[in-house]
């Protein structure tokens, strides 16, 4: 089941009369919402997430104020079953920071978390991220997007900390985040 930002999926929903305009950052509603979810045999509950403001405000809800990944260790608090997902770009997030934020999810939920890994294209991304990137590329499309090194490079440097099971214990620690 996709959470997508406490309005539910209607685009128009966050404007009907006795809607709760917080909701977005309700996480009362977000728990109820997974209790009801994983009450339903639901097998897990996904937050999708993109690193920019991608919707105009003046006719959309804003999608996740909160990070996702903070909802979900609310949510793994007040859960016992179901999995707990969402994105994270590996464009534009390091990955010493990203293992540890979903090591502790995965803690935390006792092993329910997962993560949609993806890679980040969108140039408003780049320059919402880094804004240092805007001013080096000068003339929009001059310079590559930051995801344009290597395609697979970044994302695998990623699935090695991240790892799990027997492949990733006997690699061992990755001493480019300090381990070991």
């Amino acid at each position: 089941m996709q959470f997508s930002g406490g309005y539910g999926a209607a685009p128009g929903a966050w404007r009907l009369p006795g809607a709760n305009l917080n909701s977005y950052t309700d996480m009362d509603q977000f728990v109820r919402y997974a209790q009801a979810a994983e009450r339903g045999k639901i097998q897990l509950l996904f937050i999708a997430d993109t690193p920019v403001l991608d919707v105009d405000l003046d006719h959309h809800a804003p999608h996740h104020v909160i990070d996702p990944l903070l909802i979900l260790t609310v949510l793994a608090r007040e859960t016992e079953r179901i999995g707990l997902v969402t994105t994270a770009s590996t464009t534009f997030t390091e990955p010493c920071n990203l293992a540890r934020q979903f090591k502790a999810l995965d803690v935390i939920s006792h092993g329910r978390a997962g993560w949609n890994a993806v890679t980040t294209s969108d140039p408003a991304a780049a320059a919402a991220q880094r804004p240092d990137f805007q001013a080096r590329q000068g003339l929009r499309g001059s310079r590559p997007h930051p995801g344009d090194q290597p395609a697979q490079g970044r994302p695998r440097r990623f699935m090695k900390i991240l790892g799990s099971g027997p492949a990733a214990s006997a690699a061992g620690p990755d001493s480019s985040c300090g381990d070991g």
